[in-house]
């Protein structure tokens, strides 16, 4: 679908431009008010382009292979995470109690 779409908007600027050029430069005879809607037109597409090349946008890319590496993130990321609450209960149940009296020493301090 994103490949349909860049073409389709590839052609239009591609005609765009095409007529506006040989319309500037004479070769086809284009009433003024027509021929500055279509500069003007030809300017916006240029600058929406120059912005969309600096977005970078991934107008090739399929989505698919995208989504599974997001996929494979978060499950190594909830894998960890699952790991560091399993140590997390060892140490506080091994050192809970030195923990414990730690925090009291400095409630005590303050």
């Amino acid at each position: 679908m994103k490949r349909h779409l860049f073409y389709t908007f590839l052609w239009i600027f591609g005609i765009t431009s095409l007529v506006t050029l040989l319309g500037v430069v004479g070769v086809i005879k284009i009433a003024d008010g027509y021929l500055w809607a279509l500069l003007s037109a030809f300017l916006v597409e240029s600058a929406g382009a120059v912005v969309a090349i600096f977005k970078r946008a991934d107008f090739l890319i399929d989505d698919a292979p995208r989504d599974e590496i997001s996929s494979g993130i978060q499950k190594a990321q909830a894998d960890e995470i699952a790991q560091l609450h399993k140590k997390n209960e060892e140490l506080e149940a091994k050192y809970g109690k030195v923990l414990k009296r730690a925090a009291e020493f400095f409630d005590d301090i303050e």
